[in-house]
């Protein structure tokens, strides 16, 4: 189980708590909805986000042909299940200025021989504009090749490459205890609601107000 769907599930479990709790027709009800929300966006999507930043440099200027590349690879470790983000910066060698037009492929080959996996590494993929970056889904662990193509838009071309290790996933602690605490406080806080005589009257009271504006 990966780092999003546990934060799918602890999301759903919130809603669930909340929008079947006879309070969630009252004003109060509305507030705790809101603070809910807003606990689990504080508390799940930083760590989430982080499991696709974190990550570790493979190479530094390492020369292609009339270029220089940079590489970045996250999550660190990369693990199956997880998309690999592969980014780069891409330079000319002889000024190091930056290179935005060049056509980059990311190929990962696996050295027990199966087959390799491959995509295009480009600006709109990556967050900072200044890197291009490849997204790939990898299903096996074990050691890989990491080649990466460039072909510039003047005809120069280079490639470089780097072994890179991938380990099977596992279960994050880390997040389930992170989501057993939100889903916690949201039973905390739906209790001492319950424990309020008069919110429990709104509640109780509000379906029959509608059904006599109704009539």
């Amino acid at each position: 189980m990966d780092c999003l769907q546990i934060t799918y599930l602890a999301r759903e479990a919130i809603r669930g708590l909340v929008l079947y709790h006879p309070i969630q027709r009252t004003a109060a009800g509305i507030r705790l909805t809101l603070l809910l929300v807003g606990l689990s966006a504080l508390i799940l999507l930083p760590v989430t986000a982080r499991a696709h930043t974190d990550g570790i440099m493979q190479l530094a200027a390492e020369p292609a042909g009339p270029y220089s590349l940079t590489v970045w690879t996250s999550p660190d470790p990369p693990t199956t299940g997880e998309p690999l983000h592969v980014a780069m910066a891409v330079v000319l060698a002889e000024d190091a200025s930056p290179v935005f037009d060049a056509d980059i492929e990311v190929q990962l080959t696996p050295d027990d021989g199966g087959p390799a996996v491959s995509g295009p590494a480009t600006i709109e993929n990556s967050a900072n504009k200044f890197l291009h970056e490849a997204v790939l889904e990898i299903e096996d662990s074990g050691n890989y090749q990491v080649e990466i193509f460039v072909k510039g838009a003047d005809g120069g071309s280079g490639q470089v490459s780097f072994p890179l290790t991938v380990v099977a996933s596992g279960i994050n602690w880390t997040l389930i205890i992170v989501a057993f605490l939100v889903v916690g406080a949201a039973v905390i806080l739906i209790a001492r609601y319950r424990r309020n005589p008069a919110l429990e009257a709104g509640a109780a009271t509000q379906p029959a107000e509608d059904e006599s504006a109704a009539g």
